[in-house]
């Protein structure tokens, strides 16, 4: 009679379970539960109802442990002859639950525990024991859920085995927000953004529309550019008491032509020099006859605007070599200039 009531009992939680919400990691479950235990034939109980409560932690997807109290029903008889008699249990399992968190979650549960027997108007008896069992949780809503549970327990100072079957009603605490089991919806079809120009950046934030392709752009749809310093030297070197140009170095103003027409803005400081013959007020103004013809030549050969020109000697004062030697004071004999200009340009992409 028991077992049939406990049989529809189980058949109805069962059909009752809903497409539901799966048990999160980090969940406490408070499960009481009320079931049959058939003991051994050694014990002269027969199947006797139980009730009590467990309190499982889930640490994993997998993993749990579970405490458990168990009590008979007041209608319990046990030994022989038989008398009337309490049973209690109290046991610690480990937990382990099969695939990936669904509605239905089967687990297996191995644990050990401690069980004691008062007769009434007898001595007591107790027992170290260990248990196997197989189960699953039914999950049926955020924090309710069914537990179906069988297991054998056996008493290991009486050598005992007895099986315990039991249906509970899980309540979940903690965890994080279930996710719930539902039928795929289709997703809303995505409009793309237009980007006109192709920059990445929307129409709809783009402060700089039209930009060119293939360009390195900020956030607002704007081209980055880069600032950098283009240079270049020359350095003429003249005969003794010379400030004529030759040929030989035509080219070399000619350079110096092509970077000032394509830096628009940039200007020069053209730097005469000469070797320490003759006297300083003589160098002085040989230097400045050979800075004023590398600016003529600029002028007059390459059409350099003269106000983007300054001429400077300065005479014997700058050497950079001794003029001790031949070799030296062909090298201080010379017209040196260095120009830099600034230019922006944008950055391409990688």
């Amino acid at each position: 009679m028991k077992n049939r009531a406990l049989a529809t009992l189980i058949s109805g939680a069962l059909m009752a379970a809903p497409l539901a919400v799966v048990a999160d990691p980090g969940q406490f479950f408070v499960t009481p539960f009320a079931g049959v235990q058939s003991f051994d034939g050694d014990r002269h109980a027969g199947d006797t109802g139980v009730w009590g409560i467990g309190g499982e932690y889930q640490f994993t997807e997998h993993l749990g442990t579970e405490l458990d109290y168990a009590h008979s029903l007041d209608n319990m008889q046990a030994g022989s002859p038989k008398v009337d008699a309490d049973y209690e249990r109290l046991s610690l399992d480990g937990i382990y639950y099969f695939g990936k968190a669904d509605v239905w979650q089967p687990y297996l549960k191995l644990g050990a525990g401690h069980d004691k027997y008062s007769y009434h108007g007898g001595s007591d008896d107790q027992n170290t024991d260990v248990d196997a069992g197989l189960g699953v949780r039914v999950n049926v809503t955020d924090h309710f859920s069914w537990r179906l549970e069988g297991k054998a327990i056996h008493e290991l100072d009486d050598s005992q085995t007895h099986g315990l079957f039991t249906l509970g009603i899980g309540y979940a605490f903690g965890g994080s927000k279930p996710v719930a089991k539902a039928a795929p919806v289709a997703a809303a079809a995505v409009v793309a953004p237009i980007d006109s120009d192709g920059d990445g950046v929307p129409d709809d934030r783009d402060k700089c529309p039209n930009t060119p392709r293939g360009l390195e752009v900020d956030a607002d749809g704007c081209e980055y550019h880069l600032t950098k310093t283009e240079e270049i030297r020359i350095d003429i070197k003249f005969a003794t008491n010379k400030a004529d140009i030759t040929e030989a170095y035509a080219g070399e103003v000619e350079r110096v032509a092509k970077f000032l027409h394509k830096y628009s803005s940039a200007k020069a400081e053209i730097d005469g020099h000469t070797d320490s013959s003759g006297s300083d007020a003589y160098n002085q103004k040989l230097s400045q006859r050979r800075a004023d013809a590398v600016k003529e030549m600029l002028v007059t050969r390459f059409g350099i605007d003269a106000s983007r020109l300054t001429a400077v000697g300065y005479g014997e004062s700058k050497p950079i070599a001794s003029n001790d030697t031949a070799d030296g004071r062909a090298q201080n004999r010379r017209v040196i200039a260095v120009i830099q200009a600034e230019t922006t340009e944008a950055v391409k992409k990688k």
